[in-house]
């Protein structure tokens, strides 16, 4: 079987996270291979970072190709993917340079700044016949995976609520403070509310319109509320990002179907059936960073289409962050998706 070769670019916070994850999937057979990591900062390569999630340190082996500039690492390096961990900001123009030198990328949300970044990505994928695949993992999570798949075989009855919550500390673990600035990460609003946002699309399609209500301060949006309007469901969803510093991160939903209530907090899911007793689904345990790079290997191995998590559906999560943004500017007022 073909073996994937694979280059890591950035190597901070979530890059160690994908870094465990394609060691864990070459360990579980996974036909990979990381050949090199690139970052612009050498120190990176040895720092320990802490994130919302928790602290990493890393020794990285000796015979692993270390690379500063991405320039370079292209020139002398022989690879079939990029798993591209950069600052929201640099998201575009490195997915554009990989895959016009024929690289398949994997890119962590989210897609890019705006809607039309994100369409310059998308050209780039078609006119090089590459694959592009952006990191929103919650696709790939399992205590999602199960709401969806009780959403849609009805198990419990129609869907007719749901909550999804996201908190956390005010993020300084960022090289630079990149994540406050909201040039450079877009705000909370698509940095951390976009899981729950893309969640929304990914459970219950597009939305007939949305509002959304936040609260800033110097130097981002550190609150927000938003409501999307669907025909028969009511979804809300919240996110806070300057808890006090002592409160570990959070993140869960409440959905209430015609029979039943199913909540999860922190990854573990409980089920309330109306006259029954409550239990604990025995669910997956697997990673959805893991899972998310299984997937895409998968589809390069197979060469098959991206069913799941398309390019050009991680584009609409990203216009619809802009519409938000939107509604917030004039105090929440009600607007209609279009796309």
């Amino acid at each position: 079987m073909k073996k994937i070769k694979i280059a890591l670019v950035g190597f901070g916070g979530i890059a160690r996270s994908h870094y465990i994850s394609l060691e864990a999937l070459k360990k579980a057979d996974l036909p990979i291979e990381l050949v090199a990591i690139c970052d612009a900062n050498i120190s990176q390569f040895t720092a320990s970072v802490t994130i919302n999630s928790g602290g990493f340190e890393i020794t990285l082996p000796k015979e692993l190709h270390l690379y500063t500039n991405a320039d370079e690492m292209l020139a002398k390096e022989d690879f079939d993917m990029v798993d591209i961990c950069l600052p929201t900001f640099l998201h575009k123009d490195f997915t554009v340079k990989f895959l016009k030198a024929g690289k398949h990328v994997l890119c962590e949300k989210p897609m890019a700044l705006s809607s039309k970044d994100c369409e310059e990505m998308l050209l780039a994928a078609k006119e090089s016949e590459r694959q592009l695949m952006i990191g929103l993992c919650l696709r790939f999570s399992p205590p999602y995976l199960y709401l969806k798949e009780l959403i849609e075989q009805k198990a419990y009855g129609n869907l007719s609520y749901i909550s999804m919550e996201r908190l956390s500390v005010s993020p300084t673990w960022s090289a630079g403070n990149w994540l406050q600035a909201e040039e450079k990460s877009g705000g909370m609003l698509l940095d951390m509310h976009i899981h729950d946002i893309d969640m929304a699309r990914f459970l219950l399609g597009e939305p007939q319109s949305v509002s959304t209500v936040t609260c800033k301060q110097i130097p981002h949006y550190h609150t927000e509320s938003t409501r999307l309007y669907y025909k028969n469901t009511v979804v809300e969803v919240k996110a806070l990002q300057q808890a006090h510093p002592d409160v570990p991160f959070f993140v869960g939903f409440d959905a209430r179907f015609e029979k039943a209530t199913v909540r999860m907090e922190q990854n573990t899911v409980r089920v309330f059936p109306d006259g029954a007793e409550a239990f604990t689904p025995t669910l997956d345990t697997t990673n959805p960073i893991s899972n998310e790079i299984e997937y895409f290997v998968n589809l390069l191995l197979s060469n098959a289409s991206n069913t799941k998590n398309s390019p050009a559906d991680s584009a609409k999560t990203v216009k619809l962050i802009e519409l938000l943004r939107e509604s917030s500017g004039h105090g929440g007022i009600q607007l209609p998706f279009l796309l």
